[in-house]
């Protein structure tokens, strides 16, 4: 499970920023990419602490928690980025 969810964090990472880097300002491009890489650091922390907390109580949780919040966020990108992508479409 650990392989495949690397596997996809790597081939959709470059695909986020990509996109995020198109739909943002050149002149605001550089404090975009800080903010984006500092809000992954401190989420991801965050998330390691939370993990750890859980996993003392049920080695399954971490699991079932990651899911679901995956979920919410698939559902979340889809509705908030398909107007924008349909935006680009037409740019080009």
């Amino acid at each position: 499970m650990y392989v495949y969810r690397t596997a996809m964090m790597n081939m959709s990472n470059p695909l986020i920023t990509t996109l995020g880097m198109k739909l943002t300002k050149e002149e605001i491009r550089a404090t975009f990419s800080a903010a984006f890489q500092l809000s992954w650091t401190v989420l991801n922390s965050i998330g390691t602490l939370l993990g750890g907390k859980l996993m003392a109580s049920s080695l399954d949780a971490p699991l079932y928690a990651t899911s679901s919040i995956y979920l919410v966020y698939l559902a979340l990108f889809l509705q908030l980025m398909t107007p924008e992508s349909t935006k680009l479409k037409e740019k080009a």
